[in-house]
C-alpha cells in the first residue's frame, strides 16, 4: 500500500497550493484513501498481497475475472463508511453554528475509524461474521518477515555446525546478501563444516618436533584440509555445495532414445471436492479423472495460492523456483521476468521440442505475453488469435483449449512441449451462470448461497471431466508416445471466508489456521498419464515446483543439474510454502521446516538468487545438464 499512499499525499500536497486552505483536500484526500484502503483490505484478504499502483494497469482484466458473490458488508465497512461520511462533511462544510460542533465532528469520525479498525484487526469481530477481516495468510506479516526467516536460519545452521565442531572457533561475520532483497548482515557465521558435505575430520595437531638433531629426516606434517567456505552468498559457498550436488548424481543413468510429446494442462480451480467431508452429491462430478489416475502417476499437488494466482503456480512449476524467495509486490511475471530464464520450455527446447503455450484468456494478463518469451517458448496462443471461439458460461471453454493442443500436435515437425491454461472453471460461480446445473448438493441444511455457488462449480468441472476423457481419447488412438501432466492450479472459491469449510466444519477459526488446515486449503489434484506406459504411483504431497523434474525422469530425459538439486531437496521435504507450512519426507506437516533442513532450503535459497537476479556464479553448472 507504500505507493498509492505516496501518490495519496502527493495529490493532497497539489490540491493544497490550489485551494489555498486545509479543509477541502483533506477532506478529498481522505476519501480517495479510505476507498484505497478498503480495496487494499479486500485484495488482501483475497490474495494475501497489498494493493500496489500496477495494479491498476490490470483493472479491466481483474475486473473481468473476479465477482463481488465473495464480499459481505461487515462491522469495519459499516464503521469506516460512517466515520468517512463523518469527517467528509464536517470539513468539506466551512462553517458551523459553533466551532465545538467542528471539532465533535471530527472526534466523533476519528472515534469511530479506531473503532473500526479495532475491530478489524483486534479480533473483537467474530470469525463467522468478518467474511474478510482474515486474510488468507493470516494476520498482516512485516515486509522483512522472509529476510527475518534467513537471517535465524543462517545463525542456527552455524550454532549447529559449531556444536560438532571438535574445537570451538571465534565467529566471523558475513554481511553476504540473505534472500532477493537487501543485503542483511548474517550473524554468528563461521567456516566450520556445512550439514550439505560429507562430515571432515578435524586435523590433529602435529607433534612438537625433537629438540635433538637426528640423522633420520622426519616427515613433513600433513597439510591441513581447506577450509570450509563462509556459509552466504559468495562464489565459494555456492561452488562448494553444487560440487555434493553433482556428486551425487549417479553416472549410469539411461536415457530413453524416443522422445514423447508433453502436454501439461493447468486446469484452473479443478479439484476433487470428495476430499470435503459431509458433502453429499447426486453423482460424482469428476470420474474420468479419478478412473485415469488410478491406472497412473497421481497424487495431490501441494499449491502456493488458494482460489487464485494461477501465474505464482505456474512460475513454480515451470522454473522450479519458489514464490517464498522472491520479493516483489507483483508476481514474478509482472516483476522481474525480463531477461531469458531456465525453465521447462527452455529445457525442452535444447532437448529438440517445439514449445509451445495456449491460453483462453488474454496475454497481457499477468504479462504472460512477454514472460512466456523469456521462459522459453516459440509461440503463445491466446484468445487474441482465436476466431469465434465456443464459450461455456463465462469463459471459453475447456473443449477450445483440448482443439489448441490437438492442432498444434497434427501439425508438428518434431517433439512437441505444450503448455495449455485452460479458463472455464475460473470464479465467480454465481446461480446464473448455470441455471440448470447437472449436480446437486444433498446436504439439506447447507445455506442456499453456498449451494447455488458449489453446484454451479461442480457443472462447469463435470464438463471439463468430460473434456479431458475426449483428449486422453484421442491420443490413446495415436501411434506416437505422449505423456499428459493434468493439475489443477489452485482450489475454487466457494463461499465468503471459506464458507464450504466452516459448513463441514473442518476449519473453525478462520483466523488461526492450523498447518494441517492449510495443507487441506491448498491440496489439488494431478496425475501424469501416457499412452505408452503402464507405470503407475502415488505423492501423497508433492509442490508444483518439483513436478517438472519428475516429469523428465518419467519420459527418461536429460535434466539440468539445478532439477537434480530439486529431487536431493524432495526427499528431505516435499512441500515449502511460502510460509507457515513445511511437509517433510516422512509426511509430516509443520508450521516451518526443521533444524536438519535449514541448510538445504538456505541453498535453495542462494541457487535461485544466482540464477535469477544474482552474480550467476554457479548459473552455467546449475542450467547445465550433468557430465
Amino acid at each position: 500500500m507504500g505507493e498509492p499512499v505516496s501518490v495519496v499525499f502527493f495529490i493532497f500536497s497539489l490540491l493544497w497550493c490550489a485551494a489555498g486552505n486545509f479543509h477541502i483536500p483533506f477532506a478529498a484526500v481522505h476519501s480517495v484513501s479510505l476507498l484505497l484502503s478498503g480495496v487494499s483490505w479486500f485484495k488482501y484478504a483475497a490474495r494475501g498481497e497489498q494493493l500496489f499502483l500496477s495494479d491498476f494497469a490490470y483493472i479491466s482484466q481483474i475486473a473481468g475475472v473476479t465477482g463481488s458473490g465473495n464480499i459481505s458488508i461487515t462491522a469495519y465497512i459499516v464503521f469506516s463508511f460512517i466515520s468517512g461520511a463523518v469527517l467528509f462533511g464536517a470539513l468539506l462544510k466551512r462553517r458551523f453554528e459553533s466551532p465545538s460542533v467542528n471539532r465533535r465532528a471530527v472526534c466523533l469520525g476519528v472515534s469511530a475509524l479506531c473503532a473500526a479498525f479495532a475491530l478489524n484487526f483486534g479480533g473483537a469481530e467474530p470469525a463467522d461474521n468478518a467474511s474478510f477481516t482474515a486474510s488468507f495468510f493470516g494476520n498482516p506479516l512485516d515486509a522483512g518477515r522472509v529476510e527475518s526467516d534467513f537471517e535465524v536460519m543462517a545463525a542456527i545452521i552455524v550454532e549447529r555446525n559449531a556444536g560438532e565442531a571438535e574445537e570451538e572457533t571465534p565467529p566471523e561475520v558475513n554481511t553476504a546478501r540473505t534472500n532477493l532483497g537487501a543485503d542483511e548482515p548474517l550473524s554468528e557465521v563461521s567456516t566450520t563444516q556445512s550439514a550439505l558435505g560429507a562430515d571432515e575430520p578435524s586435523a590433529e595437531p602435529s607433534a612438537t618436533p625433537s629438540a635433538e638433531p637426528s640423522a633420520i629426516p622426519t616427515e613433513e606434517p600433513p597439510a591441513e584440509p581447506p577450509a570450509e567456505p563462509q556459509i552466504g552468498y559468495n562464489e565459494a559457498y555456492l561452488l562448494a555445495r553444487l560440487k555434493d550436488v553433482t556428486d551425487g548424481i549417479p553416472a549410469d543413468i539411461q536415457y530413453a532414445e524416443t522422445k514423447p510429446n508433453v502436454i501439461v494442462i493447468l486446469s484452473e480451480s479443478f479439484w476433487d471436492i470428495g476430499t470435503v467431508d459431509g458433502i453429499e452429491l447426486s453423482e460424482e462430478p469428476i470420474p474420468n479423472f479419478k478412473r485415469l489416475a488410478e491406472e497412473s502417476v497421481t497424487g495431490e499437488m501441494i499449491s502456493v495460492t488458494f482460489g487464485g494466482g494461477t501465474a505464482d503456480v505456474e512460475f513454480e512449476l515451470l522454473t522450479g523456483y519458489l514464490n517464498r524467495f522472491i520479493e516483489t509486490d507483483l508476481t514474478a511475471y509482472e516483476s522481474f521476468l525480463d531477461k531469458p530464464v531456465m525453465s521447462a520450455a527452455s529445457v525442452f527446447k535444447r532437448l529438440g521440442y517445439r514449445t509451445v503455450a495456449l491460453h483462453t484468456y488474454t496475454k497481457e494478463f499477468y504479462n504472460r505475453v512477454n514472460a512466456f518469451k523469456h521462459l522459453g517458448f516459440d509461440e503463445f496462443i491466446a484468445s487474441e488469435d482465436l476466431t469465434d471461439p465456443v464459450y461455456f458460461g463465462d469463459y471459453i471453454a475447456d473443449s477450445v483449449i483440448n482443439d489448441m493442443i490437438i492442432e498444434q500436435y497434427e501439425n508438428k515437425n518434431g517433439p512437441l512441449f505444450a503448455f495449455a491454461i485452460t479458463m472455464q472453471n475460473h470464479q465467480p460461480f454465481p446461480k446464473e451462470r448455470y441455471p440448470e446445473p447437472s449436480i446437486r448438493v444433498l446436504n439439506e441444511d447447507i445455506p442456499q448461497a453456498l449451494r447455488e455457488s458449489v453446484e454451479v462449480y461442480l457443472h462447469g468441472v463435470n464438463e471439463s471431466d468430460r473434456e479431458l476423457q475426449r483428449l486422453v481419447d484421442y491420443f490413446s488412438a495415436q501411434n506416437e508416445p505422449t505423456v499428459i501432466l493434468f493439475f489443477g492450479d489452485h482450489q475454487p472459491t466457494l463461499g465468503a471466508n471459506f464458507e464450504l469449510y466452516r459448513y463441514t466444519g473442518e476449519i473453525t477459526d478462520t483466523r488461526n489456521r492450523t498447518p494441517e488446515q492449510f495443507r487441506k486449503l491448498l491440496a489439488t489434484p494431478f496425475f501424469i498419464w501416457s499412452n505408452y506406459k503402464e507405470e503407475t504411483a502415488r505423492f501423497e504431497n508433492i509442490g508444483a515446483n518439483f513436478l517438472i523434474s519428475y516429469l523428465f525422469d518419467y519420459i527418461e530425459q536429460p535434466k539440468p543439474v539445478f532439477y537434480h538439486f530439486l529431487d536431493r531437496l524432495y526427499n528431505a521435504g516435499h512441500f515449502l510454502g511460502r510460509r507457515e507450512l513445511y511437509i517433510n519426507d516422512d509426511e509430516n506437516i509443520l508450521p516451518e521446516a526443521p533444524p536438519e533442513d535449514f541448510e538445504l532450503v538456505y541453498l535453495y535459497d542462494m541457487f535461485q538468487y544466482d540464477m535469477l537476479t544474482g552474480e550467476g556464479y554457479a548459473v552455467g553448472e546449475l542450467e547445465g545438464f550433468p557430465e
